[in-house]
């Protein structure tokens, strides 16, 4: 039987009189990999602003290594032996590996002198053991990659002689050979003792490999339950809180499809008019959906296209999240919360002459001049547009290029993806994306894509190819002498 190290009885937290959490009711065994399943980010974050003893329950009781800590002075004092480790965690980018992990260990001081060996030599045999012997401890912390710098941070935990490890979905960004060794340093954590609160939004491979798994909705436990002795259908029936089941990593594109039955509607056109050839034209598009237009003579794409970008004026109704569009734009049409990305995207928009996150932030701040690497806010969001399309290796190898290489055409399409990632868009439209691409190609062009729907984009995709829409879309509408003829 294995011991409980931390116990959640009926706790309740709010803010500004709204609950957060209620009847909370959660427990964590010695070395156990407990997953917790919540979509709302109010949710999660009073979850860890409380395990991190920046917030208090307001009624319930805590229990941390077998004893009552309820009251806000016991809890600041017992939260030592936890770490909270976000997907953000803030390091100490001067200071290098040993550093890091080890900190101001009272065990490395005698006679208020800093024993450094044994400082570099502990953190060393951790990262050994830990499966990561290329990362040195003497490196410093940024001249490695953020990959590597988390699971640097998972180490603390050991040096630190915490038990409890609160853990915040951080391997979204990660290719699957780093996916496994992020794997590996948890199974080495939990085979010294240490428990992990495995808190994430999404469905990941890695709640498959959790002990137990709780669902957590409106700020209540719903569900617990061993996820290796469900059934898939099963597994994906707790997280069906609002009609409609989370993405999933491992399933194909093509048919795949997000119904847009207990979706919310992120585009609307309803009788529009623009052009000569738009006329009457009406589509509805939900949030996460992959909706493809055949048009084989192009006119109606061509108007629509430029319809949605502001730069054709229109008649009828378009809304976008519940607010109708502009009918007419300026000088310079644009429409915030769309995105345009033509055949040509891919070989026209790479400026070759500038770096790699000169390239992908350039949207951030057109006013400014290049050098955007110098920011450190404009970086960091360019790093998570490129974490988002599975690209980190690419910030790796070429982030501090001040010139970027030739690339492929598939790749260079993805960092102009990127690039409008940064700006947060709802909707993203390609014209004609799949052009000279051979199945490989077409096959990556879909995993990007569904990686876009799993963050709620919507994609609408323009093509003369039916037979291309079908592996890409989950819906298609054929457009035949100017009018919508199927759906």
């Amino acid at each position: 039987m294995k011991a409980e190290l931390l116990r959640l009885c009926r706790l309740s937290l709010s803010s500004q009189g709204r609950p957060l959490l209620e009847n909370l009711n959660l427990t964590l065994l010695q070395g156990e990999l407990h997953g917790l399943f919540c979509r709302s980010d109010r949710c999660r974050g009073a979850l860890f602003e409380l395990l991190g003893a920046r917030a208090f329950p307001e009624g319930g009781k805590l229990f941390l290594f077998g004893r009552e800590v309820s009251s806000p002075a016991a809890w600041r004092q017992a939260a030592g032996g936890l770490l909270c480790c976000r997907q953000d965690d803030q390091l100490f980018l001067q200071l290098t590996v040993a550093e890091n992990i080890c900190g101001l260990q009272e065990r490395f001081f005698s006679y208020r002198c800093l024993d450094l060996p044994a400082m570099y030599a502990e953190a060393q045999r951790l990262l050994g053991e830990a499966g990561l012997p290329f990362v040195r401890a003497d490196q410093r912390l940024e001249e490695i990659p953020p990959w590597q710098r988390q699971l640097v941070a998972l180490l603390r935990v050991c040096a630190r002689q915490c038990k409890i490890l609160i853990l915040e979905d951080s391997a979204g960004g990660y290719t699957r050979a780093q996916a496994v060794l992020y794997k590996n340093v948890l199974r080495y954590l939990r085979q010294a003792g240490v428990s992990v609160l495995f808190i994430t939004d999404r469905f990941s491979e890695l709640i498959l490999e959790c002990d137990r798994l709780s669902v957590l909705r409106h700020g209540t436990i719903v569900s617990v339950s061993e996820p290796q002795h469900l059934q898939g259908g099963e597994l994906l029936s707790l997280f069906r809180g609002d009609g409609s089941a989370p993405p999933r990593e491992d399933s194909p594109l093509a048919g795949e499809g997000v119904p847009a039955a207990g979706r919310s509607v992120r585009l609307e056109l309803q009788s529009v008019c623009a052009g000569e050839h738009l006329r009457g034209f009406s589509l509805s598009l939900a949030s996460g959906e992959a909706l493809g237009i055949y048009d084989p003579d192009w006119t109606v794409c061509e108007e629509l296209s430029h319809m949605l970008t502001g730069q054709l004026p229109y008649t009828g109704f378009a809304a976008l999240d519940g607010r109708p569009l502009p009918s007419r734009q300026g000088s310079r049409p644009s429409i915030k919360g769309i995105a345009l990305l033509d055949e040509s995207s891919g070989t026209q928009g790479i400026f070759h002459n500038l770096g790699l996150v000169d390239n992908v932030g350039l949207l951030l701040d057109l006013g400014r001049p290049f050098g955007i690497e110098n920011s450190r806010v404009t970086y960091y969001t360019v790093l998570q547009a490129l974490a988002a399309l599975d690209l980190l290796d690419l910030a790796q190898e070429y982030g501090r290029c001040e010139r970027l290489p030739q690339l492929g055409g598939s790749l260079q399409q993805s960092l102009v993806i990127a690039r409008w990632l940064c700006t947060g868009p709802a909707v993203l439209i390609f014209r004609n994306p799949h052009i000279g691409y051979n199945d490989l190609s077409l096959h990556e062009f879909g995993e990007v894509l569904r990686r876009l729907r799993q963050r709620g984009i919507s994609i609408l995709l323009l093509s003369r190819s039916r037979s291309q829409l079908r592996r890409l879309c989950s819906r298609i509408i054929e457009v035949e002498e100017e009018l919508c003829a199927r759906d």
